[in-house]
Formats: C-alpha cells, sequence, structure tokens
C-alpha cells in the first residue's frame, strides 16, 4: 500500500496555524515501514515525516519525534513525496467516443467546466500529483 502526500495535504489543511492561532501548531508525525525519498533507487525503512503547521519539517529515516507530536502510525505502508504532471488537462477528460466527447465538451458553459474540474483535480491528487501543469484547458 502506497501512502502519497495527499494525505500529507488533507493534514495540512486541517491543521490550526493561521495568523489568528495563539500557539503554534502541535507537531503530526507520519510513521511507515518505508519511505521513497525521490532521491534514489533504494527504499528507506522506518521512514518518517514530520510536519509543523503547514510546512513539512523533515522527512527521513528515524528521525527524532518532536515532543507531544501526534504520532500517525501508518503500519506497513510507503511514503512516497507527492508527483509532478507536467501535462494535465483538468477542464475534461477524453472518452471511449472521441466525436462524442468533443461535441459534449463544446456545449458545455465554462461553470460547468469548472464544476467538472474539481473532479478532475480529486482525481489527481487521489493518484498522488501534488503539483500539475495544466496546458490544455480553456477559459
Amino acid at each position: 500500500m502506497t501512502i502519497s502526500t495527499s494525505l500529507l495535504t488533507v493534514l495540512m489543511v486541517l491543521q490550526p496555524g493561521g495568523p489568528e492561532a495563539a500557539s503554534p501548531p502541535k507537531p503530526i508525525v507520519l510513521k511507515a515501514a518505508r519511505l521513497f525519498d525521490g532521491k534514489s533507487d533504494a527504499l528507506l525503512p522506518n521512514g518518517m515525516v514530520i510536519v509543523e503547521g503547514k510546512t513539512i519539517k523533515a522527512v527521513g529515516a528515524g528521525l527524532s519525534i518532536p515532543d507531544g507530536a501526534t504520532v500517525i502510525e501508518l503500519g506497513d505502508s510507503t511514503l512516497c513525496p507527492g508527483f509532478i504532471d507536467a501535462h494535465t488537462h483538468l477542464t475534461h477528460e477524453r472518452t471511449a467516443d472521441y466525436n462524442q466527447g468533443f461535441v459534449d465538451s463544446m456545449r458545455r458553459e465554462v461553470a460547468e467546466q469548472a464544476i467538472l474540474s474539481t473532479v478532475y483535480a480529486r482525481r489527481t491528487i487521489e493518484a498522488g500529483f501534488t503539483t500539475v501543469r495544466d496546458v490544455g484547458s480553456d477559459d
């Protein structure tokens, strides 16, 4: 099982810590059996990610857990960085019938395309992509 940074994204959004927060946010530590750090081909055992507020403070194997941190044990999982898709189309997707899909997309108003793009963006995040370059969307 692979845990992507979409989990980190959710944690960081839910974590208090804006300018109005009186005290610093409580650190969150994600622990998993393995970590792919993107720097080498090997998986590191005992992977950890330390999140403080909306910032990833540390990523590595066997890190020191900060005092008062919430530790989330992910068991036999692999932590990995978010992936980048450099060629996406977030306002539409291909269908089995290309011609019908083309006609359908031409009939959609900009607002409807925007609403549908949230579905496509969610699929992209859930697939482990945290950064995209949208090269084919209209409006």
